[in-house]
């Protein structure tokens, strides 16, 4: 049998034509039998995939070989059909304007008849590439008659999309399933929903992702299936938790543990011990999170029957290495991280494996090992963005952002948080909005320009206070507000900033972080004159660091700076150049890690305190 095949070129879907185009070719058509017409029809619901074989087949009425090569002979003559040269001998359209006025011209029940025929040839012989084949299929099935097997083949190639993380073209054909299929049909609409909210879940669409989960609701509520209920309430918990809703995540999370618990689900109760685990550290209620960490551990190492349970635990270590680092418990945070990271790696799963890798990033951060925090940022990022993870890009540009604050390369920056700003706003996520708004507050602080410092920070406090339930983010703006008020002179608002950041860091158990805090007011009494006030404030950070040391410090320069000069204040000159001289070391130290040029000059020139410490020393040392 004669190899060959027709080949559209451009995409004539989109094409626009207007009635003096469309009269020329059909004009042009009409001269030929009926025979050739109907070819032509053939070949335009064919399309790309149109080779001697399936023209033959998809044909509707009986026709011999060489009746069928006549009339492509035909379509040549008068300038419809070319030949294209390739390795096989192929024909295309000669304009694709001939393809669209052809394919309009065939009455709807015969394009349905074609379709129906073309997508029965698919279903026998499937193409190597299946995603490519779903598609058609879907494509043929939607444009015949067939409704159900429209429905189950725009399913499938949404779900071969979404194993490409081909995101928009997986969103793009569950919607098309849904559309099609029967409003009666509850369980596969469900698994349709389903489907498309994991999608959602990447992509952070929140608000379609809400009236996804009403529709699956109103089927649970429907169909009363204990399975159904268990993922729906799962993913209600993820929607309040990326919406800052914190305590509503708990809420639901708590109600699927229970369900879990009522039906001996082991699996179940790992997943929402994980959900309330994230809820409860979202809270800052860190002893609680860790023991739904641990429980979730647990019932996972015990269940080694199935694959999802080596997904929970890496998921449980995630979440315990979260807490350690946020508890400035770094050598765990690591531990668990990397744990976390390989059991990652052997499930497969990207999206969990990039935030693992994160948390490796915060960890070098909080040691100063700028260059490497960057480099595992930056691999956080490229996973987030092969899988279209719109929360993950966001966290992973923030970071980066943050690196480019602690050494220095303001400008750099400023352009990440700047985009961030952009797009969390377009998104409306307030958790993005108020890290964006804080960086940029950072790095005109740096700068000394004050009143956007002040501007950016104030708008971050409100949005906040409006939008967030976890009190860590509001202590940190605080702190910065207060260092903005002080190099302002306004030393009764910075004294009132850094005593109410003090206060939640102390009622949330963040002593670590309190350091800083107590440092502002040690400062702020000093400009007072009031150095028996800023000794006690000092007196309890060197206490602090007998036992703990500077881990969890957020700008350790500065807190040596200021005891510095509270013991210079006290006449304590001895302890005075003790802390300058720890801090020196410390600054050197974590220089001589930084191996670009640029970085390591910026940090020790452009970063107020380490040029201003440095400055001290040397007077100090000559």
């Amino acid at each position: 049998m004669l190899k060959t095949s027709y080949r559209l070129v451009g995409n004539p879907h989109h094409i626009k034509l207007d009635s003096q185009s469309t009269y020329f070719y059909r004009q042009r058509l009409a001269q030929l039998d009926e025979t050739t017409q109907l070819v032509a029809r053939v070949t335009a619901v064919i399309g790309p995939l149109s080779d001697f074989a399936v023209l033959a087949t998809v044909y509707p009425l009986m026709i011999s070989d060489a009746q069928l090569r006549d009339s492509i002979k035909q379509l040549e003559t008068v300038g419809i059909l070319t030949r294209h040269t390739s390795q096989q001998q192929s024909y295309e359209f000669s304009h694709a304007l001939y393809y669209e006025s052809i394919y309009r011209s065939i009455p709807e029940q015969q394009k349905q008849l074609l379709h129906g025929r073309m997508g029965a040839y698919l279903e026998k012989r499937p193409l190597p590439d299946t995603q490519k084949w779903y598609s058609q299929l879907a494509y043929h099935f939607q444009n015949s008659q067939d409704r159900e097997k429209a429905v189950t083949y725009t399913r499938q190639a949404g779900e071969h999309a979404a194993i490409r993380f081909a995101n928009d073209e997986a969103l793009t054909h569950f919607t098309q399933a849904l559309a099609l299929a029967d409003k009666q049909a509850l369980q596969l609409r469900w698994k349709i929903l389903a489907a498309k909210a994991h999608i959602l879940q990447t992509t952070f669409e929140l608000v379609v992702m809400k009236s996804n989960l009403e529709e699956m609701d109103n089927i649970v509520n429907t169909l009363a299936d204990t399975q159904m209920q268990l993922r729906t309430i799962n993913y209600w918990a993820f929607y309040y938790a990326a919406s800052s809703q914190a305590s509503r995540s708990l809420d639901v999370g708590r109600r699927g543990l229970t369900l879990a618990r009522q039906l001996n689900d082991s699996r179940w109760q790992q997943r929402f011990n994980l959900l309330c685990g994230y809820a409860f550290y979202n809270l800052d209620n860190y002893p609680e999170a860790a023991r739904h960490f641990q429980s979730a551990y647990t019932l996972a190492a015990n269940d080694t029957a199935h694959r999802e349970a080596y997904r929970n635990r890496a998921d449980a270590f995630h979440g315990l290495g979260l807490i350690a680092l946020a508890t400035k418990n770094l050598p765990p945070a690591e531990r668990y991280s990397k744990q976390a990271v390989v059991m990652w790696q052997k499930c497969g799963d990207l999206g969990g494996e990039a935030f693992s890798v994160n948390n490796l990033g915060h960890t070098a951060l909080q040691q100063g090992r700028f260059e490497l925090a960057y480099q595992h940022f930056d691999q956080a990022l490229s996973l987030w963005t092969q899988i279209g993870n719109t929360f993950g890009q966001l966290g992973g540009k923030e970071n980066q952002g943050i690196v480019a604050c602690a050494v220095g390369d303001y400008d750099l920056a400023e352009t990440l948080f700047c985009r961030n700003l952009a797009e969390s706003q377009k998104l409306k996520l307030p958790t993005f909005q108020i890290a964006a708004l804080m960086g940029i507050g950072r790095v005109h602080l740096a700068r000394e320009e004050l009143f956007e410092a002040q501007r950016a920070l104030q708008s971050a406090f409100t949005i906040q206070q409006n939008e967030r339930e976890g009190k860590r983010d509001t202590a940190r703006i605080l702190n910065y507000l207060g260092q903005t008020y002080e190099q302002r002179g306004m030393l009764a608002e910075a004294e009132s900033a850094y005593g109410r950041a003090l206060e939640i860091r102390t009622q949330i158990e963040h002593h670590f972080t309190a350091l800083d805090s107590r440092a502002g007011l040690a400062r702020i009494a000093l400009a007072n004159g009031d150095i028996e006030t800023a000794c006690k404030q000092a007196g309890k950070i060197t206490t602090w660091l007998k036992t703990k040391g500077m881990s969890g410090a957020e700008d350790p320069i500065q807190l040596y700076l200021t005891l510095f000069k509270v013991m210079q204040a006290s006449s304590d000159l001895d302890r005075a150049r003790d802390f300058l001289s720890q801090g020196y070391e410390l600054l050197q130290h974590r220089a001589k890690q930084i191996t670009k040029p640029d970085w390591h000059y910026s940090y020790l020139n452009f970063v107020p305190h380490h040029w201003q410490l440095l400055a001290l020393f040397n007077d100090w040392d000559s």
